[in-house]
């Protein structure tokens, strides 16, 4: 049994990243375990956005790619998101003025951009935030 805290559930999510057979069960799990409140408040919102600015790298693409698989790829397949455009906001800003910060930043940003290129995804970089047109996803993709 893993202790139901953010931080033990983000490493051991990390360690499985690669594995969607296992990490997704585990990341319910987590969700059931109300691990990430401001991350559950997401599974009934048609808004397509997800902020991910107090989030680490691992657990950033962790959760973009639940978001995108078990969010958005349902309410793709129901027609009921109700935006254009999917907005991942990262927070990442050149202006940061804590050095640390910022580094973790860009670490995210990195992480977020590598995940939407192995999915193959269009997206736009937008100030602090990438954008991507629904018009343009397919369920199939997501997951």
């Amino acid at each position: 049994q893993i202790p139901q805290t953010s931080v033990a559930y983000t490493a051991a999510l990390s360690m499985v990243a690669d594995r969607p057979e296992v990490y997704v069960p585990f990341f319910w799990d987590a969700m059931d375990a109300e691990t990430w409140p401001w991350l559950q408040a997401m599974e009934g919102d048609e808004s397509g956005q997800i902020d991910l600015r107090s989030t680490s790298p691992e657990l950033a693409v962790l959760a973009l790619r639940w978001w995108l698989a078990e969010v958005i790829a349902p309410q793709l397949v129901l027609g009921t998101i109700s935006s254009e455009k999917l907005e991942i906001t990262t927070g990442y800003s050149r202006t940061k003025k804590d050095y640390g910060q910022a580094k973790e930043l860009e670490k995210t940003k990195s992480a977020i951009v590598a995940l939407l290129e192995e999915l193959k995804l269009e997206f736009h970089e937008v100030d602090r935030r990438f954008d991507i047109d629904v018009a343009k996803l397919s369920p199939e993709t997501l997951r």
